[in-house]
């Protein structure tokens, strides 16, 4: 079979070894670092807790998104960053507006 790289977009074997796909790959780990700065971020700003502070989880979806953003500053691509975004972050935002469910859940993406 053929392989398929959903970060480029591209196909084959050979791609995995191109300029194109270590560029790629250099943006998801800027991406994945983005995603690290805002977990200290939060980190040093609340107290863990398992208390609903509404619109937590909105502001922060907000604040990830623009670091990803940022991260995609000098035009490196936006296919990694919206990969990064469906396959990575969205899946794993929580569904509570809790510290403790964001952190675990920024802590979960950088894996």
């Amino acid at each position: 079979g053929q392989v398929f790289c959903h970060l480029c977009g591209a196909e084959g074997f050979s791609h995995l070894n191109s300029p194109q796909h270590d560029s790629s790959l250099q943006h998801w780990n800027s991406l994945r670092d983005s995603v690290e700065a805002a977990s200290s971020d939060l980190r040093s700003m609340s107290t863990l807790g398992s208390e609903e502070v509404p619109g937590l989880l909105t502001a922060w979806t907000w604040e990830i998104s623009r670091r990803l953003r940022e991260a995609n500053r000098g035009g490196r691509g936006g296919l990694p960053e919206r990969v990064f975004w469906h396959r990575i972050v969205k899946p794993l935002l929580p569904e509570v507006n809790t510290s403790e469910a964001l952190l675990e859940a920024l802590d979960e993406m950088q894996q």
